[in-house]
């Protein structure tokens, strides 16, 4: 279940059949790991602080992990399941603004309000300084005061684009995502990527009806 992250704050617990890695996010750690070993891998977890998340990605289920979790002192915390767009919207081009550098602080502000660190990977200064820079967030804005109403972080890669947060305080994002849909279309983009936490039931539904699917990845988050 090891994503790529980078290695900065990491603690390693290795022995014979196991590879546990700790990234520590301040208050939180997410755990990666490798193994062969339900008793050790058991005897390691037991071991780990309080606020260790652990996310299994499945397309089978995950009834071993769930026994091996719950032996160790975890239980479940979220799920989340990937859907995606094989056809969609033309979308529209009118009123598409993006984020400046000087949003920054308030969308790290906004992610907070809107989203929990434990249960999504949420960009930090960096990551979002250089989406910013890319054109990769496109904005509501109120003109008047110029404060960000609500987002949306995309990244196309090719002929695929996988969506990264939406929110709005006014609960009415659609235009952001129809501005994103022009994107996509005016890059040739065939599929459009995106997780959703099962208990986000407005926002499956949006999309659901505008012809979004599973696609079959769940994302199964433990916490202890």
């Amino acid at each position: 279940n090891y994503f790529g992250i980078d290695l900065h704050d990491v603690e390693c617990y290795l022995q014979n059949d196991i590879l546990v890695l700790k990234k520590s996010f301040g208050d939180y750690s997410r755990i990666y790991l490798m193994t062969n070993s339900e008793i050790e891998l058991i005897d390691v977890l037991k071991t780990l602080p309080k606020n260790s998340i652990i996310n299994i990605p499945s397309r089978k289920g995950i009834d071993i992990w769930k026994t091996v979790f719950e032996r160790s002192g975890y239980s479940p915390l979220a799920v989340y399941r990937r859907y995606v767009y094989t056809t969609y919207k033309k979308g529209n081009s009118r009123n598409i603004h993006y984020a400046k550098l000087s949003d920054i602080e308030y969308l790290l502000r906004d992610l907070n309000h809107f989203f929990s660190p434990l249960t999504g990977h949420l960009p930090n200064k960096m990551q979002l300084t250089k989406f910013v820079k890319n054109e990769n967030i496109v904005v509501d804005r109120d003109l008047q005061t110029g404060e960000i109403k609500g987002a949306l972080c995309f990244d196309i890669s090719g002929k695929r684009c996988e969506l990264l947060f939406w929110f709005h305080y006014g609960g009415n994002g659609l235009a952001l995502l129809y501005n994103v849909f022009y994107l996509c279309h005016e890059k040739g983009v065939k599929n459009i990527l995106f997780w959703v936490n099962d208990d986000n039931i407005s926002t499956i539904g949006i999309h659901k009806m505008l012809g979004a699917k599973e696609d079959g990845l769940v994302d199964y988050l433990f916490n202890k």
